[in-house]
C-alpha cells in the first residue's frame, strides 16, 4: 500500500507528488488522460513548441516554477506590460489611449472598495464610469478572469495577486512533463470512485484499484461537479455546496502563423486588444517570442460562443473577426490550431470562478480535513486561482499536510 495517491496529473498533482516523493514517501499519480500536464499542454506546431493551454507564468516573483524552469534548463522571458489597442484596425494612440489608460486605476480602486466593505457584488456592478471605454474594459476583464463580469464575484477578483509575468520558450506544458519524470504515474486511468476507510483510501479505476493511506484530489472542479468521480462515503453537504459554488471559466484561443501581421511593429509578446462588441471583440498575443506565431484569444462570454462550435466553425469565426478588424490583410493569417477546453471532458472549463457571495468556496475546499482526503487545485488558491503557479503551490501545500499527518 502506498503512502499517498494523487488523483490528477496537472500542476497541482505533479507538485503534490514531487513534494511527497522528496519526503521519502511512496506515491503515485492516477491520471485520466494519456499525458501529464492537465490544462498545460505543449504541442509542436510549425516546427515550434507551443502551449495549447496555459502559457502565462503569472506572479513570477512568487511562482516556484520560475526557479524550477531555470534549473531544468528552460529559458523564460519577461512579458511586456503594455496592452496595445486596435480600433477598426488602427492602433489607438495619443490622447484617446491616455484616456483609456486612466480607467485601470479607477477600476482597481472601485474593486478594492468593494473588497474592504465585505459586501460582495458582481464585478460589472463595481465598474466605475468609464465612458466610451466601458465595453473595452468589460472585454479585458472577461479575458483576464474567463468569466462574464455580470456573474463574477468582485471580492474574489479583488483577492487575486498581481505581479510580473513571464513566458517559457519551450512551453509550460513541456516543463510540467519534465518535472514529473522521476514520478510513478498511471496514465489513461480515470478514477471513478474513491472509497475511504479508517486507515486507507481505495481509488477505483477500470484498470484496477490503487490503495494508499492518503489521497489528494486535484481534479478540476468541473469534473467534480459533473460526478465523474464518486465518493464513498459521500462528501459532506457543506463540501458538496462548496464545489457547487464554482463555475467553469472560458478561455480559448486559435494559434496562427502570420509572418506579415501588423503587430510586428509593436514588438514581441504583446497582448493586443481589438475593440468591439461581444461578437467582434478579441485579443491577440502577438509575435510570440518575436516570431510569426500568434495566439488569437477569447475569454469569458466571448469565449463561450465557441462552446457548441466544431473546429470548422471556430476557424470561420476567427477569420470573420480578423477580417472585420484588418480586412484583406488578415487573409495571410494561417490558422494552425484551435482549442476546446470548455468541452474537454477532463477539464470542463479553463479554470474555476465564483459568483458573488460564493468566493468562500475556495477556502472551504482548501481547508477540508475530513477522513483521509485532501483537495488541491488552482480553485483552492485564494489569490492565484486560474494560474499554473497557484495550482502548483496548492499541490505542495496539500502534500505537506499529509507529510505532517504521517509523521505525527
Amino acid at each position: 500500500m502506498l503512502d499517498a495517491v494523487v488523483i490528477g496529473g496537472g500542476a497541482a498533482g505533479i507538485a503534490a507528488a514531487r513534494t511527497l516523493d522528496a519526503a521519502g514517501l511512496s506515491v503515485a499519480i492516477v491520471e485520466a488522460r494519456d499525458r501529464l500536464g492537465g490544462r498545460a499542454h505543449t504541442i509542436l506546431l510549425d516546427g515550434a513548441q507551443v502551449d495549447e493551454g496555459a502559457h502565462w507564468m503569472h506572479m513570477a516573483e512568487v511562482n516556484p516554477l520560475v526557479g524550477l524552469a531555470r534549473r531544468a534548463g528552460f529559458t523564460s522571458r519577461r512579458a511586456p506590460e503594455d496592452r496595445p489597442l486596435y480600433d477598426n484596425g488602427r492602433l489607438t494612440t495619443g490622447a484617446r489611449r491616455r484616456a483609456m489608460d486612466r480607467g485601470w486605476p479607477k477600476l482597481d480602486q472601485a474593486v478594492a472598495r468593494v473588497a474592504r466593505s465585505g459586501v460582495d457584488e458582481t464585478l460589472a456592478a463595481s465598474l466605475p464610469a468609464l465612458g466610451e471605454w466601458t465595453e473595452t474594459f468589460a472585454f479585458g476583464l472577461g479575458l483576464y478572469s474567463g468569466a462574464d463580469i455580470r456573474e463574477l464575484s468582485a471580492i474574489d477578483y479583488a483577492r487575486t495577486a498581481d505581479g510580473t509575468n513571464r513566458f517559457l520558450k519551450d512551453g509550460y506544458g513541456a516543463l510540467l512533463a519534465r518535472l514529473a519524470r522521476p514520478l510513478t504515474v498511471h496514465l489513461g486511468r480515470p478514477a471513478t470512485r474513491l472509497r475511504s476507510g479508517e486507515d486507507r483510501v481505495v481509488v477505483e479505476t477500470a484498470a484496477g484499484d490503487v490503495e494508499a493511506r492518503w489521497a489528494i484530489v486535484t481534479a478540476p472542479t468541473g469534473v467534480l461537479k459533473g460526478g465523474a468521480i464518486r465518493f464513498d462515503p459521500e462528501l459532506p453537504a457543506d463540501l458538496v455546496d462548496a464545489v457547487a459554488g464554482f463555475s467553469p471559466a472560458a478561455y480559448e484561443h486559435a494559434i496562427l502563423r502570420w509572418p506579415e501581421s501588423p503587430f510586428h511593429r509593436n514588438g514581441a509578446d504583446q497582448l493586443t486588444l481589438f475593440r468591439g462588441d461581444q461578437a467582434t471583440a478579441a485579443a491577440m498575443l502577438a509575435c510570440i517570442g518575436g516570431g510569426d506565431l500568434h495566439y488569437f484569444e477569447l475569454g469569458g462570454p466571448h469565449a463561450k460562443i465557441w462552446r457548441n462550435g466544431d473546429e470548422a466553425w471556430k476557424r470561420a469565426h476567427v477569420r470573420e473577426v480578423l477580417s472585420l478588424h484588418f480586412g484583406k490583410e488578415s487573409d495571410a493569417a494561417e490558422i494552425l490550431h484551435v482549442t476546446g477546453w470548455w468541452s474537454d471532458p477532463w477539464s470542463r472549463g479553463s479554470w474555476s470562478v465564483c459568483a458573488p457571495g460564493r468566493y468562500v468556496a475556495r477556502d472551504a475546499l482548501r481547508h477540508y480535513s475530513g477522513g483521509r482526503l485532501r483537495f488541491a487545485s488552482e480553485a483552492t488558491s485564494p489569490d492565484q486561482w486560474g494560474t499554473v503557479g497557484g495550482a502548483w503551490r496548492e499541490g505542495a501545500r496539500a502534500a505537506r499536510k499529509i507529510i505532517a499527518a504521517l509523521r505525527s
